[in-house]
């Protein structure tokens, strides 16, 4: 095996908690958008929808008044203001004037083809060029065809808003003038605090829509989370603590449902364990019969060599068969564990002495690596580290190195078991802690079962970390509080 990846792998938790966090960002996210649409969308075209046809009421009024104040001008004014009277240019001006006045507008006056004044309410001298008409060419090509036209909004002088109204001035039949009628367009100030309201409204709208979200979510999240925590502990083997009700809707018929399911689970594990236990203990007794009338067999037989080695191979036989009961008897029935400090250096030496003749024989080297301690049974870790290493090393071909590393990482304690075997495939590799799945011919498919369960009821967990063609990495972690 090669060096696991000295980081952390990320816990199920972690992955669970973004897996809700992306829940709550979606659901978020959603409701933003709506309410974005709905009032930012919603109230722009609103305004637009207002604005537009504010505007044109405003066109239509000036051209209306515009019409009213064409009417006051005789068309014999109107041939004398573009042959040049002077006298006429000032009385139009002065009635021009008083309909200023009267009517609140911003400017009126009369302006000839080329855009320059015949008649200004303001004074303005005939034969003045007026600079806005510069862009307003295709409005006057509109007029002097005889159509009045209204301007788009633009600024005064003064900042405001205006709009124009331009209307063909017709003198015996012929149009050589337009009167331009200019109104103050006052009604965007209301309609900018319409604007501003439902800026307002919308921003309200957006953070309520946030808020509703936020806690639909958590109504949402927090039972699915309460459930995975459920289903985590089931995994792990925890099939005593009842699932929690998650309510009277579909969330709270999935709890129940995984209530029925732990409770059934456990009735199945009590069963299979008493009756493993019976079966253990019913072999037990007769075995250890076999055993003690092989070794009388064995004496009696000592001058024969034949007959000594089918001694040896019933006893082997018996002790290999012994081991898998005491498997199936520490399945059956687990001891609680009891906690100290254990320095993981000095018990990996404990274990090398063990397996001590089985490494000799795979030409396996045993490495520590890291001086950690975890707080866990003695006994029960000892089982567990001999049974990862015994493993570990028969699955080594021709040699190599098993490396046990040990350190602490976010708080808790990491030990990696690595191997530099041929890795385990990828097709079996969670059936690996199934009871009583095994690869090999001899042994009780129990080892890893055990093993995960024993670290587990020490406060830990047990996985296969990385397991590919260059080895296996089997991680056992202990977070605050299992760790010393």
């Amino acid at each position: 095996m090669t060096g696991a990846d000295q980081s952390a792998s990320l816990s199920p938790s972690l992955v669970e908690a973004r897996t809700w966090f992306g829940v709550q960002q979606r659901l978020v996210a959603t409701f933003g958008l709506f309410a974005i649409a709905v009032f930012g969308v919603g109230g722009f075209l609103i305004y637009e929808r207002m604005r537009q046809a504010v505007e044109t009421e405003l066109g239509e009024k000036l051209i209306a008044v515009g019409t009213l104040v064409a009417e006051e001008i005789t068309e014999d004014q109107r041939r004398m203001l573009v042959a040049g009277g002077t006298r006429t240019a000032i009385s139009v001006s002065r009635e021009l004037g008083q309909s200023l006045r009267s009517s609140g507008l911003y400017k009126l006056f009369v302006f000839d083809d080329v855009g320059r004044s015949l008649a200004d309410a303001d004074g303005r001298e005939p034969g003045q060029p007026y600079g806005e008409l510069e862009f307003e060419r295709e409005a006057l090509a509109g007029v002097f065809a005889g159509q009045p036209v209204v301007s788009h909004l633009f600024t005064g002088r003064d900042g405001r808003v205006y709009k124009a109204a331009y209307l063909p001035l017709r003198a015996h039949g012929e149009l050589r003038a337009g009167l331009a009628v200019m109104g103050s367009a006052t009604f965007l100030d209301a309609i900018h605090e319409v604007r501003n309201g439902m800026l307002v409204g919308a921003a309200i709208g957006l953070a309520a829509s946030i808020l509703l979200a936020l806690v639909m979510a958590r109504s949402i999240v927090g039972p699915i989370r309460r459930l995975v925590t459920a289903a985590d502990r089931i995994r792990a083997g925890d099939l005593e603590t009842p699932v929690a009700d998650a309510g009277a809707d579909e969330i709270g018929y999935l709890g129940r449902t995984l209530e029925r399911m732990r409770g059934a689970v456990l009735a199945r594990d009590r069963g299979l364990r008493a009756m493993l236990g019976g079966v253990a203990h019913e072999i037990r007794n007769p075995l250890g019969g076999i055993e003690l009338f092989a070794g009388l067999l064995k004496r009696k037989v000592a001058e024969d060599e034949k007959a000594t080695e089918s001694a040896d191979r019933i006893l082997h036989e018996v002790r290999h068969l012994d081991s898998i009961i005491k498997d199936f008897l520490e399945y059956a029935r687990p001891a609680e564990a009891t906690r100290q400090h254990v320095e993981v250096p000095a018990l990996v030496e404990e274990v090398r002495g063990i397996v001590s003749a089985l490494l000799d024989e795979r030409g396996v080297s045993l490495d520590m690596e890291g001086d950690v301690t975890i707080e866990v049974d003695p006994a029960q870790m000892r089982r567990v580290v001999i049974n990862l290493v015994m493993n570990a090393a028969q699955a080594i071909e021709g040699g190599g190195t098993v490396t046990i590393r040990g350190r602490r990482a976010g708080g808790g304690v990491l030990l990696d078991i690595c191997d530099d075997g041929p890795g385990i495939p990828e097709d079996i590799r969670e059936r690996v802690f199934e009871p009583f799945y095994t690869t090999r011919q001899q042994g009780s498919g129990l080892g890893l079962t055990i093993a995960r369960d024993l670290v587990e009821r020490n406060g830990g967990t047990l996985d296969i970390l990385e397991s590919d063609g260059s080895g296996t990495t089997i991680r056992m972690q202990w977070m605050t509080g299992g760790a010393a």
